[in-house]
């Protein structure tokens, strides 16, 4: 689950391990602090390469803190014709009307991962999609690969929120609904272009792939679109975690794990101290499959 289900808040808690209501940043217009400390200002200081790539958001800021590598492009940018900047604000380039935005951020995510293992450098990396937020315009491979598909009615598409009336299901219309999933289909072939870059370096086995959102979405249940309001289609996110040194195969793990515990994840993986500060878990051991006795049974949402 997310803790704080809108993109800048969110993506500010995975940086620092804490609540919104302790770093800050509550909107989306917000800059995220230069000063903070993170996951990557701790991995940098240790010797690890760092290398942020894609979607930040936090207003139009293009300050990448802790983060050596950079191309990114201010708040959403767009599908195509997206300026990609360096941490600095400098203009890298200007995408055309035929490049997809998050394929330009994978391939700057593949140099980085080869560069870095050309100089046998730990590294860690974050890839940030636009993906699959409005106006839903995926890529020419997967325009179009819906077409004609029917989505099936969830149980809460219209159960309206208690004492309102709400009279919109416009997530669910079936046209922007296609186009909504052809984005996502855009961005499982950019997530396979890093898993074979990895299995192509043979690095795959000692490297950890953390798959996750920063927000949950309304496509019509309870009459609603966008996120924000605390239902489970807006709080509960996609976690994946790949880290074949740790585990034997896949497995579904049905403990409660949160956004919040991603700084502290990545720390322990590294083998390096969890400040005190942070307010998460490392789910290192229920990726061994060896699960705490004191394991949450629930969470603070905001």
């Amino acid at each position: 689950f997310t803790v704080f289900s809108t993109c800048s808040p969110s993506r500010a808690t995975m940086l620092t391990g804490v609540y919104p209501h302790i770093h800050g940043i509550t909107d989306n217009g917000t800059d995220f602090p230069i000063d903070s400390t993170t996951y990557a200002s701790l991995l940098k200081a240790d010797g690890y390469a760092t290398g942020y790539f894609g979607k930040w958001h936090h207003g139009r800021q293009t300050e990448r803190p802790g983060f050596d590598s950079v191309a990114t492009f201010h708040g959403q940018g767009s599908y195509f014709s997206t300026n990609f900047y360096d941490g600095e604000n400098n203009l890298l380039r200007t995408t055309s009307n035929s490049e997809w935005v998050d394929d330009i951020s994978t391939n700057y995510a593949i140099n980085f991962i080869e560069d870095q293992n050309n100089a046998q450098n730990p590294f860690l990396l974050v890839l940030g999609f636009k993906t699959p937020h409005q106006p839903f315009d995926p890529p020419s491979r997967s325009e179009g690969i819906y077409d004609g598909e029917s989505a099936l009615e969830v149980p809460n598409l219209n159960s309206p929120p208690p004492g309102q009336s709400i009279d919109v299901n416009s997530g669910n219309y079936a046209s922007p609904l296609r186009k909504y999933m052809s984005t996502i289909a855009g961005i499982d072939s950019c997530v396979g272009s890093i898993l074979d870059k990895l299995e192509e370096l043979n690095i795959e086995e000692n490297t950890a792939v953390i798959y996750l959102s920063d927000n949950g979405f309304f496509r019509g249940e309870h009459k609603l679109g966008d996120k924000r309001a605390p239902y489970e289609e807006s709080i509960r996110i996609p976690l994946m975690i790949r880290y074949p040194k740790e585990q034997s195969s896949p497995r579904i793990v049905n403990q409660i794990a949160l956004n919040l515990d991603l700084a502290q994840t990545i720390l322990d993986i590294a083998g390096l101290n969890m400040p005190q500060n942070m307010q998460g878990r490392s789910l290192l051991p229920l990726i061994k499959n060896q699960v705490p006795s004191d394991w949450r049974k629930f969470f603070f949402y905001q």
